[in-house]
């Protein structure tokens, strides 16, 4: 089925368009044989206009979001736990290290607006000085350092400022 498609979908149940790699080809033949009454019913039912769809589900995930934020009488998260969450956010990759495109994602949130050049001596600077292989990337330990340090080395931020790229109150 295309993705984000029910694989019920009315249309699907009597075949399928499919890519080659060179051209679409209709497979009258493809699709499901037999479904149950409640599938069938299900099918039966109109589909909520995708937009309506997507608000939907974008509404949930936002509200999912704020409550696993703000668990009723929780405090609010710790330093070290703000910047865990803040190095694993711009983590896209989710391989356990910022490289530099990252970087800049952070350094962005942070007020860096200067060029791609200049952004890629900046980061170099920071590996530097802060001992980190630049084709490796920044590990926890060492962004742990870099918003921590109030020194032309560092990068401190305040909670607020990692609140905030949370998206945090």
């Amino acid at each position: 089925a295309p993705q984000g498609q029910d694989l019920l979908m009315a249309s699907l149940l009597r075949g399928w368009h499919e890519w080659d790699g060179t051209q679409w080809s209709f497979r009258s033949t493809a699709g499901v044989g037999s479904i149950s009454l409640e599938k069938e019913a299900r099918l039966k039912r109109p589909a909520a206009p995708a937009s309506t769809e997507a608000a939907a589900t974008a509404q949930k995930k936002k509200k999912r979001k704020v409550a696993e934020e703000k668990v009723a009488g929780a405090p609010p998260p710790s330093r070290d736990e703000l910047v865990k969450k803040v190095f694993r956010h711009f983590d896209r990759d989710r391989d356990g290290l910022l490289k530099q495109p990252e970087m800049q994602n952070f350094a962005k949130s942070v007020g860096f607006d200067g060029t791609g050049q200049e952004w890629a001596q900046e980061y170099k600077m920071i590996c530097n000085s802060h001992r980190v292989d630049p084709v490796r990337g920044v590990d926890a330990a060492s962004f742990w350092k870099l918003v921590n340090e109030d020194t032309d080395d560092g990068c401190y931020c305040s909670n607020e400022e990692l609140a905030a790229m949370l998206g945090i109150k």
